[in-house]
């Protein structure tokens, strides 16, 4: 009888487990669907605000960001739309926090940068204009025409008192980082060739193509590649395969000597005897 209870018990447990657990999965289910729901009617609010905003209906357009923004906080677009929004209004403390909160929530999200910077020109604040002019070209892609603009904008600030100074630092910092980009590009193409002539050697090395193999594996090892690994991996086939095709190089003189010692050519056969000696005496010990 006792067993009975206790399996009863145990059975009892389980089902409560796992009644808890589809209600867990249920509950999320709802909320994600809910989430989802929300973003869609935020990003309608704002297709419709920017529908408003061409039509120079700023203040539909200023309401419609704000209903987008009440029902999804995190929506960066809709925060540097009404930054600007604001900003026509005159509303300059306004945009400043609406744009600031679109940096907040995503670092990378480039427009509200780009606006910061005109907005604190407009407000006389140099420093912080510098600043976020940099912050957009340091951020952006270097071959998109806003990147350029970015520092162009940022570089012609230098000229403001007491801007010049920092300007320069940046400058001094983005030169730095230009020539550090540069070198790890040029590192990476390095090691790239290599390794194509590191995989090309291989394959010629395991045909038994000594002779073509060593021709790849030197040129892998004249673009000094960066990784080490790799360096390490050439200079050892490098080694294996010098020693391997001169070997046959200089067995081949020797058949040759052989041949001329043969038809008399005392010469010929001396030549090239003395090329295989050469060959033997500079091939690598293991």
């Amino acid at each position: 009888m006792l067993i009975l209870n206790r399996l009863h018990s145990s059975r009892v447990i389980f089902m409560a487990k796992i009644i808890i657990v589809s209600l867990f999965l249920l509950n999320y289910s709802i909320l994600c669907t809910a989430d989802s729901f929300t973003k869609e009617q935020a990003v309608k609010y704002r297709q419709e605000a920017l529908s408003s905003q061409k039509e120079n209906n700023l203040l539909e357009a200023r309401i419609l960001l704000e209903k987008a923004i009440e029902i999804f906080p995190n929506f960066k677009e809709a925060y540097n739309d009404l930054g600007v929004i604001y900003e026509k209004f005159g509303k300059l403390a306004l945009a400043e926090n609406m744009y600031l909160q679109a940096v907040k929530i995503d670092p990378y999200y480039l427009p509200p940068y780009t606006n910061l910077g005109y907005l604190y020109e407009k407000k006389g604040d140099f420093a912080k204009a510098a600043y976020y002019w940099y912050k957009r070209y340091k951020l952006g892609d270097k071959s998109d025409i806003w990147t350029q603009k970015a520092r162009k904008y940022f570089l012609r600030l230098a000229h403001y008192p007491g801007v010049g100074e920092e300007v320069k630092r940046m400058e001094s910092k983005i030169l730095t980082e230009e020539l550090t980009r540069q070198r790890l590009k040029k590192e990476k193409e390095a090691n790239d060739k290599a390794r194509q002539y590191y995989r090309k050697g291989v394959s010629l090395y395991n045909r038994g193509l000594y002779k073509e193999a060593r021709e790849e594996f030197e040129n892998a090892y004249s673009l000094s590649p960066a990784d080490e690994d790799l360096n390490a991996e050439i200079i050892k086939y490098l080694h294996i395969v010098v020693r391997l095709s001169d070997k046959a190089d200089a067995k081949a003189h020797i058949e040759n000597a052989l041949n001329y010692l043969q038809t008399e050519d005392y010469l010929a056969a001396k030549y090239e005897l003395k090329r295989a000696i050469n060959l033997i005496s500079s091939i690598p010990k293991d």
